[in-house]
């Protein structure tokens, strides 16, 4: 068993199908056989065995990265993604705790102190051998480390082994299927989990990944969706967000769009309804983590009857709603999602306090708060980490952030708690306008809507994110009182 025997199989059923392609050049099933087994060949070279950490920092040629992923697949090394833009810093404590054997790169050596190997651009024109060396049998060997998100605190590292992934993927099929020679791209940039995967996944499922990244501008994003005719795109909500704000109303803009897969995130209602009058009806929204893979996926008709659904769960993975007590709730009482099965992990590497926190009694608590109701749709309720207990009275902090979404000059809305000798903690907002609006006129609606509920107002030009574009909540808490502490007096 190895992740990459599909991609073998259709090199050879179908080899002269682009696999890769981008404006000027591309890359055919065979071609992208031949190279992985020539940068595998030269790896193997370098002294690195089944099981060794490798470190990769993407360089400025796309398909020599994909080349790359697929060659340490092959051979059963364990490939630690990083962004180009990666603090040397942090990459080098990445590399020191997850043991890293070498780093590729074409970027300037480091303070890894690793063994550094370049890409060679000469694997790109490896011809097809007569019969290409098998991919290591290593169903239990970690593929790729996947970090957590890190919203609410440091990311923490998960081992994904071969095994893991392709459970995950056979479960995503129950979705989202590639079509061969299907053009995908996907706006996760190179270096994260999400990228990654879901590129190995398009190649197994006999797609062709198209390659465009970095892109500058949204013109230059819709242009490479409709020059290479994209059927199926994938992006977060932060992506999504700045895309149908910037288009007219008017027709859809990608009307050949067969599936746009939004992930990472929830999904605000009038954002999605943005989505279908300017970009495409074809949105599927899908709920998931980097520990278990996805969990549960929201069809375009089930979102334009409930726009506030994350779907209902996936088939073939064991999903509960449970009370503090770990015990399950009944479908319309909120509970804390847990999860077991195929494709989950089991541990944090090297963190035993949150693998006490988040893995118990074989099952995977992600901390998610969500309810399911008696047709068996689910709607995310918040995180457990971001309850607030304002007055005695439990409030999710994305409650509050959905009301404030609902005013039409809100483009975005992230609320943190801050300590209050009265209310224990006090609700503030940090708000991104499309127009100015009082900020008293915002806390109203939430006090109007909640019972009372007090909350501070911030308005500011951007909000903090983390290098996948969610929400960096503590870095936002930081931001609100810093702006608040002159009129609060402190």
């Amino acid at each position: 068993m190895n992740l990459t025997d599909a991609i073998g199989d259709w090199a050879r059923r179908a080899p002269g199908v682009p696999a890769l392609v981008a404006d000027d050049r591309s890359l055919d099933r065979a071609r992208l056989e031949a190279a992985a087994g020539a940068a595998a060949a030269a790896l193997a070279v370098a002294g690195l065995a089944r099981g060794d950490p490798v470190a990769v920092v993407p360089g400025p040629d796309p398909f020599l990265h994909v080349v790359v992923t697929l060659a340490l697949a092959r051979l059963g090394l364990v490939h630690i993604p990083f962004r180009p833009g990666e603090p040397p810093a942090r990459r080098a404590a990445v590399c020191r705790a997850l043991g890293a054997r070498a780093l590729v790169t074409d970027a300037p050596a480091a303070a890894e102190a690793l063994r550094v190997i370049r890409p060679e651009p000469a694997w790109l024109d490896a011809r097809p051998p007569a019969a290409a060396a098998a991919a290591a049998d290593v169903p239990a060997v970690p593929w790729v480390i996947a970090h957590s998100s890190g919203s609410t605190g440091a990311p923490k590292a998960i081992a994904v082994t071969h095994a893991m992934e392709l459970a995950r993927n056979r479960r995503d099929r129950q979705h989202f299927q590639h079509r061969p020679g299907e053009p995908y791209l996907t706006l996760i940039g190179p270096g994260f989990y999400n990228s990654t995967s879901s590129t190995i996944r398009c190649l197994g499922h006999g797609g062709t990944v198209v390659l465009g990244r970095p892109f500058r501008t949204l013109g230059e994003v819709l242009g490479t969706i409709e020059r290479h005719r994209v059927a199926f795109l994938q992006l977060t909500p932060s992506h999504l967000h700045q895309i149908v704000h910037a288009l007219p109303d008017g027709p859809p803009r990608l009307p050949g769009l067969r599936v746009l897969r939004v992930s990472s995130a929830a999904l605000p209602a009038r954002t999605l309804e943005l989505t279908r009058r300017r970009l495409t009806p074809a949105v599927h929204l899908t709920y998931g983590t980097n520990e278990a893979g996805t969990l549960a996926v929201a069809t375009p008709d089930l979102l334009a009857r409930h726009p506030g659904t994350v779907g209902r769960w996936l088939a073939d993975i064991e999903i509960d709603l449970v009370g503090p007590d770990d015990h399950p709730v009944a479908d319309g009482v909120p509970g804390l999602v847990r999860v077991r099965g195929p494709g989950v992990m089991d541990a944090y590497l090297g963190d035993a306090d949150a693998t006490a926190r988040h893995c118990r009694g074989g099952w995977f608590h992600p901390g998610d708060l969500a309810l399911r109701d008696a047709a068996g749709l689910v709607f995310l309720k918040g995180r457990s980490d971001r309850v607030m207990n304002v007055a005695g009275v439990l409030r999710a902090s994305e409650e509050i952030e959905a009301i404030l979404l609902a005013h039409p000059d809100v483009a975005e809305a992230a609320v943190v708690p801050l300590a209050s000798d009265r209310f224990e903690a006090m609700p503030a907002a940090a708000v991104v306008l499309l127009a100015p609006v009082a900020r008293e006129a915002l806390a109203g609606r939430v006090h109007q809507a909640l019972g009372g509920l007090p909350l501070l107002v911030v308005p500011v030009d951007a909000l903090p994110r983390t290098a996948i574009g969610k929400p960096d909540y503590p870095r936002i808490a930081e931001l609100v009182a810093a702006q608040l502490r002159p009129e609060r007096g402190t």
